[in-house]
């Protein structure tokens, strides 16, 4: 008996090995590379990026650039007559023009710009853990998905096996019979054992189905009742899912320490180095009518 079984694995193992076997790796890989979230780092690291370049960007000297243009009714001048012959005195123009750059530069912040690319640094890590641990659930519910797969396909080839050796001795009783050293109640016996054990063999066809179709949609792989598992050693994660979550958790603590110092340091005053360049009619001087610094 254990000869025919070892012979039987063997043949199974053999067939098995000439079809496209689905190993436990590719259904990870596949899991991950299919799954909503799997390509949010890239996404989220090149938000992070733009916006800790947002806060840099205020140590930059600011620029900008304004004009004007008026003309008033009326305008600065002198009421009585100048006592020199041939002098006026000055009148500003009714119609003016304004153009002039400012420039400001950050000096000292108390620390805002810091903190803030810090926490957008801690805010992004936290961002991929929770993609991470969501991903590792996808993944334990396929080690799940997969195990119970591999062992309706086992318990399968082993009523399979035991399907053949009964069909084996149904051709000796029913020999038997024929030769009057048998009573047909015993080959009637062998046909009720044949027929429920070819009902549990679709039974656990219809589960292994059942598991393979959740499988795929897990996955994204098209995997069918024909396409035979792969053995594999499973790989714990729930221990690794715990470190995540207690990671995630000291993350969003240090997110809420940032937050209460960028509060705090916001009370603090902020220095800035002013400067304004311009150019127009009149200048500086209100009384001159021509167009200067």
């Amino acid at each position: 008996m254990r000869k025919k079984l070892s012979t039987f694995l063997l043949l199974i193992t053999q067939v098995l090995a000439g079809q496209g076997i689905v190993s436990f790796d590719s259904c990870l890989e596949s899991a991950v590379r299919n799954h909503p979230r799997g390509e949010d780092k890239e996404i989220l690291e090149k938000i992070t990026e733009n916006t800790t370049l947002n806060y840099n960007s205020s140590w930059f000297p600011e620029l900008s650039f304004n004009g004007q243009i008026t003309y008033q009714s009326d305008v600065i001048g002198f009421e009585f007559d100048s006592p020199l012959q041939g002098f006026d005195f000055p009148t500003a123009p009714k119609d003016q023009y304004k153009m002039y750059l400012d420039l400001r530069q950050t000096l000292y912040d108390a620390g805002r710009i810091k903190k803030s690319c810090e926490m957008e640094s801690i805010k992004l890590q936290s961002s991929l853990l929770q993609t991470e641990m969501e991903i590792e659930v996808v993944k334990s519910k396929i080690i799940d998905l997969y195990y119970a797969v591999l062992s309706l396909q086992e318990n399968i080839e082993i009523l399979s096996i035991s399907r053949n050796l009964m069909m084996k001795n149904q051709a000796v009783v029913e020999s038997a019979v024929k030769n009057g050293t048998a009573l047909i109640s015993d080959a009637d016996l062998i046909k009720v054992e044949l027929l429920n054990i070819e009902q549990e063999i679709n039974n656990l066809q219809q589960k292994r189905i059942s598991a393979l179709t959740m499988l795929s949609s897990l996955t994204g792989m098209n995997l069918s009742g024909k396409d035979p598992l792969g053995k594999t050693d499973f790989a714990i994660i729930d221990t690794v899912l715990n470190r995540k979550e207690l990671k995630l958790l000291e993350q969003n603590q240090k997110v809420l320490e940032l937050s209460s110092d960028l509060k705090q340091s916001s009370r603090i005053p902020v220095a800035f180095a002013f400067g304004q360049f311009g150019y127009g009619n009149p200048g500086l001087n209100m009384l001159k009518d021509e167009f200067d610094k």
